[in-house]
């Protein structure tokens, strides 16, 4: 099993570093890297097995090291060696000095390999024994077309890091489900593992399901299970002498109600044909939906790669919320009884969840990796987040800071405000983690925060509500900022406002008369007295969302039978009609409160890597 793995400049990662257990799940944004860290691990198995069985030198002599050729990387599908490495770049300045070095993709493995209980003649078991072993590799550039790899060398132990033990391990890397075709060719193994590299998954379905068929028929497994059975000798020894086509088929009649049939090789035409039934009718294996054909490549390929180290790239795609978690444990039931380590990449909130209690969690959070939780903290996260969800703390791990709402709408108002006074945090907001606070009450804003904290020492918070009647504590752990008129709307809900909505932006043969009926809408709607002085203290005290533009905006559609109308949801449809000289004062300086808080925290940037070989090349 792999327990720690090191990967420098490969990719999106510049330096990268985090432990394994028996399951870890990755997640991130999208293009932070999970994926690469899969195919590091593809990559270091490569150099691998290319050194394989060949005689290491002694200490300090110097190898040249062997050539891996881009189209020989199955999991690296890249035009060029050069897209393998972080940044593009294969060389780099020394110094001051005009002579460069090569920059070197770096990948370090440590692992620890079991050995099985023995039982002596007295039906003694002489106690499972762990060994640690390390196994890392460096690659330089040799061309558009090829790469170099050689064992990395240990200064400290004067050793080689090339330990026999890591040839036990094998890497099955599965991308996920993409359109299946209705006519699938038969192919041979490699060009199975040529497509799946590639991401065409769909290409080779019925293949990886033909050949789990035909090993399990060779192997003259039994043909049929129970409980009785599992729970009598145990999950793992139990599958190790079944049918695993058997076990596949009974994972789809029990999640689906399908009977897979048997995949057969059309010899006449070089085709492979697999059926399934479904209440009595017989489907082509084509007509099944996206969820059921993604949980048949997954089981097929888990059953197909049993003891090795499973990497799987976003299982839960096409998977509804229900399906995701059942998925979730079904991986981890038949990894654990097929002696399989795994490494998923993910953005499902509910596998996060469900990772949470008793699996690994990291984090790939700008050229870094974080244990979301870690097990010396388990304990003291479950509790603190208990109230919180996994994906909350996620997201505060990921931007820095929180910025609590009253709710979605708040946050599209500011958005649009952002954008009509041309302001930049406009380009921020949408990126921003925000929470909602129902019902305009700091507390629960200040209680989350709290929660978020004590886990997060770095996290900054921030909240804006509508006006507030109550006084906020200047100990609050995070910021509260209240708008001095009633609510957000009050600042742009005028009645020069609608009138230019109604008359729309560009003015047509009917502006004249939506003008008029607007004009009546706000008469008939809004008191005589407020309409006739705009400076009253009712246009910054009511609540103009419900007093003002929630009346009036019915009564117009209304009168002009139009079939839409703009509720509260849509009040940032207005904010373009506003005329910027008359937003007052106040939203610019909140705007400006936002840019200076979203701003990227300085704990979450990119940092840079010291050079580990600063040797004139």
């Amino acid at each position: 099993m792999i327990t720690r793995l090191t990967i420098d400049n490969f990719k999106r990662l510049e330096h990268v570093a985090f432990d394994l257990t028996e399951r870890v799940v990755l997640i991130g944004p999208n293009n932070s890297g999970k994926s690469s860290i899969l195919q590091a691990l593809t990559l270091w198995e490569a150099a691998v097995r290319k050194w394989t069985g060949r005689q290491m030198p002694g200490p300090g002599t110097k190898i040249t090291g062997v050539v891996l050729n881009r189209k020989d990387l199955l999991n690296l599908p890249v035009p060029s060696t050069r897209l393998l490495w972080f940044r593009q770049q294969v060389r780099a300045p020394t110094g001051k000095t005009r002579t460069t070095r090569k920059v070197r993709i770096q990948v370090i493995v440590e692992g620890v390999t079991t050995s099985a209980p023995v039982i002596d003649g007295a039906d003694n078991a002489v106690p499972v024994l762990e060994r640690a072993w390390r196994c890392g590799f460096e690659f330089d550039f040799a061309n558009t077309e090829s790469l170099t790899c050689r064992p990395l060398f240990d200064e400290t132990t004067q050793t080689w890091l090339l330990d026999p033990a890591a040839t036990a391990e094998r890497v099955a890397y599965l991308q996920p489900m993409s359109g299946l075709a209705v006519r699938e060719d038969y192919y041979v193994p490699g060009t199975i593992n040529a497509r799946i590299g590639e991401g065409k998954t769909a290409d080779v379905l019925r293949n990886i399901c033909f050949g789990l068929w035909r090993e399990s028929e060779e192997a003259n497994f039994p043909s049929h299970y129970s409980e009785d059975d599992i729970n009598r000798t145990g999950f793992r020894e139990f599958t190790s002498g079944w049918n695993y086509w058997n076990l596949v088929k009974d994972h789809m009649r029990t999640m689906f109600g399908v009977e897979l049939g048997t995949p057969q090789l059309i010899e006449e035409n070089g085709t492979i044909e697999l059926t399934y039934k479904e209440q009595g009718n017989i489907y082509d294996l084509s007509s099944g939906g996206r969820g059921f054909l993604q949980t048949l490549l997954l089981l097929a390929y888990l059953y197909s790669a049993p003891r090795q180290v499973v990497l799987l790239d976003e299982p839960d795609a096409h998977l509804e919320v229900i399906r995701q978690r059942e998925i979730f444990e079904l991986l981890k039931s038949v990894t654990t009884a097929l002696g399989s380590q795994l490494l998923i990449a993910s953005h499902s909130e509910v596998v996060l969840n469900e990772a949470a209690g008793a699996d690994t969690v990291v984090a790939v959070i700008n050229n870094q990796t974080r244990t979301l939780n870690d097990p010396s903290q388990r304990k003291y996260l479950q509790k603190a987040l208990a109230e919180i969800g996994w994906e909350k703390y996620y997201l505060a791990t990921l931007r820095g800071h929180v910025l609590y709402l009253e709710g979605s709408t708040d946050s599209q108002l500011l958005l649009a405000l952002a954008r009509r006074l041309g302001h930049p945090v406009a380009s921020l907001l949408p990126e921003a983690n925000i929470q909602y606070v129902s019902l305009n009450r700091p507390a629960h804003a200040i209680g989350n925060f709290q929660a978020l904290k004590a886990n997060l020492p770095h996290l900054r918070g921030l909240a804006l509500f509508d006006r507030l009647d109550t006084g906020i504590s200047p100990d609050a752990p995070v910021t509260v900022l209240q708008w001095e008129r009633r609510e957000i709307e009050n600042y742009f809900a005028t009645p020069a406002v609608l009138l230019r909505y109604a008359q729309g932006m560009r003015p047509d043969l009917f502006s004249e008369n939506r003008v008029k009926m607007m004009e009546k809408a706000i008469e008939q709607n809004v008191a005589p007295r407020y309409l006739a002085d705009l400076n009253s203290t009712w246009w910054r005290t009511a609540k103009l969302s419900d007093d003002f533009l929630d009346p009036v905006l019915g009564y117009y559609a209304q009168q002009l039978k139009l079939s839409t109308r703009l509720f509260k949801t849509n009040f940032y449809e207005l904010i373009p009609f506003v005329e910027p000289a008359e937003l007052d004062q106040e939203v610019r300086i909140k705007l400006d409160i936002l840019y200076d808080f979203l701003q990227p925290s300085p704990a979450l940037t990119p940092h840079t890597t010291a050079s580990k070989d600063e040797t004139k090349e």
